[in-house]
């Protein structure tokens, strides 16, 4: 899966749990850009990811994780 494939994917999960079809999500977007990325949804946004993609994201990653695309980097290794 391509990184612009794993975006769509992702941008989708975000637009859902923050119900906003209008989201795009860029790169360098942190939880203190996106007003309703707080830790309920981060968790939710998480284990939706890990199902729709099949992959397991373990909480050492989690804590790792800084922005947009470091998630979209970590999505990639895992799917490669």
């Amino acid at each position: 899966m391509e990184r612009d494939e794993i975006r769509i994917a992702i941008t989708g999960v975000f637009s859902k749990v923050f119900k906003d079809p209008n989201l795009v999500l860029k790169d360098e977007y942190s939880a203190t850009d996106l007003d309703k990325w707080d830790s309920i949804n981060n968790m939710i946004i998480m284990t939706r990811i890990e199902k729709l993609l099949n992959i397991n994201i373990e909480t050492a990653e989690l804590i790792e994780l800084k922005s947009v695309g470091d998630l979209l980097t970590l999505i990639e290794n895992k799917l490669s």
